[in-house]
């Protein structure tokens, strides 16, 4: 019978290269959830983004629901009741008013943050004014265009937290690729270390004790 190995010597199983894989599979379901996941509230954070459509030229009066910065875009391309609009984005001269309802309060409208453009499905828009307002509530809302577009209708929209919704879609997907990367290389630091036990396990010699039969067949003398 051969000498047992000691307990340090033993080598893991070929079964153990399994846990690699299997970390992997769950890393990339990890990945998975989290693109379904943005996927899923895409519309949902735009519609927090945007809460305010409405179509020029025209008055309307609109509910803020939180103070702070907004910005106004010009949406060449959208989609408003049901209906879809398309514009030139050179047609974005507006003549815009904010005033508030109780007390009456002219907001100032001033130029936009930079030259912000976005594309989402179905829409796409470029910033064309900003205001502040320290009081949510009520506001009318006016909106005309210049002479040289008389007549046709564009959408409006009014959004806040517009680099915050960027900034929560990159982190989403930075997050799952994270993810994804660590447990790729868990899973490749698993199965590197399951190969060099199972290396060092064969390559190790056992001492047997001085006058012990070798392994194998003995040999037969002749009487």
């Amino acid at each position: 019978m051969p000498p047992k190995l000691p307990e340090t010597a033993r080598a893991p199983g070929r079964i153990y290269y399994l846990l690699g894989p299997v970390v992997l599979l769950l890393g990339g379901a990890m990945l998975g959830y989290y693109i379904y996941f943005g996927f899923t509230r895409f519309d949902y954070r735009v519609e927090q983004t945007f809460p305010v459509r409405v179509l020029a030229p025209g008055s309307y009066e609109i509910e803020l629901e939180r103070e702070g910065d907004y910005s106004i875009y010009y949406e060449y391309e959208s989609e408003l009741q049901g209906k879809q609009y398309f514009s030139r984005i050179e047609d974005r001269n507006f003549d815009i008013s904010l005033t508030s309802k109780a007390p009456p309060k002219k907001i100032e409208i001033d130029r936009p943050f930079g030259s912000v453009k976005y594309m989402l499905p179905g829409r796409k828009g470029v910033a064309i004014g900003a205001f502040k307002i320290t009081e949510p509530g009520i506001y009318t809302f006016s909106v005309s265009q210049a002479d040289d577009t008389k007549g046709a209708r564009a959408v409006i929209a009014i959004g806040s937290g517009m680099f915050g919704f960027i900034g929560e879609t990159i982190l989403m997907v930075l997050g799952g690729l994270a993810i994804f990367v660590a447990t790729f290389a868990l899973a490749a630091i698993i199965m590197v270390a399951v190969y060099i036990k199972r290396s060092r396990r064969n390559n190790i010699k056992v001492d047997r004790p001085s006058g012990a039969p070798r392994d194998g067949p003995r040999p037969v003398h002749p009487k």
